[in-house]
């Protein structure tokens, strides 16, 4: 419901002649207000805290597979800030990098990749740019001699597969081009 100050503004606007007009307007502002208040849940507040906590290092699906590969017996170095990307996770012996991506900060072609749909003008270039690093740093490590591998926050709901896939980059001496991203 509207706040009560809201409405007596509306009734000081219109004169009583106009009274069907004006609740038809009363009406329209009604679903105004509410289509702007509905568009996020969250205070300014709570979502800067909200936005501040999302981690670039350590996150879920990382720790996930980080967790896969030293149980079973695979030893990596973790955000080597030499190589070009600083990779989520490293083979400096075999020369194999893995990143690890969140669908939605990496602009994924997934339902989790979904870019929101307020404000557009920030998102759009924020994500597009997000990718143009990540082309930008997996042909450098490629220049370099580095096999790299992506996976996708969204491949991780059936870890098993993933998971093998991760094995067979690792173990095998394809390059990551013979790698098809998997759909989602």
């Amino acid at each position: 419901m509207l706040p009560p100050t809201f409405i007596d503004h509306i009734y000081a606007v219109w004169t009583p002649e106009a009274n069907r007009h004006c609740l038809a307007v009363k009406r329209d502002i009604y679903h105004i207000y509410r289509y702007i208040h509905s568009m996020d849940t969250r205070t300014p507040d709570q979502r800067r805290r909200i936005m501040q906590s999302v981690k670039t290092k350590n996150t879920g699906p990382e720790q996930q597979i980080r967790k896969a590969l030293f149980a079973a017996g695979y030893r990596y170095r973790l955000h080597r800030k030499d190589l070009p990307g600083s990779p989520d996770i490293v083979f400096p012996a075999r020369k194999k990098a893995i990143f690890v991506h969140g669908c939605f900060w990496h602009g994924h072609n997934c339902p989790k990749g979904r870019l929101p749909k307020s404000r557009m003008d920030y998102w759009g270039p924020k994500v597009e740019a997000n990718r143009t690093r990540d082309n930008r740093n997996v042909i450098a490590l490629s220049a370099e001699g580095w096999n790299v591998l992506v996976i996708w926050q969204c491949e991780l709901t059936d870890f098993p597969v993933a998971f093998d896939r991760i094995v067979r980059f690792v173990e095998g001496n394809q390059n990551s081009i013979d790698f098809e991203s998997v759909r989602c």
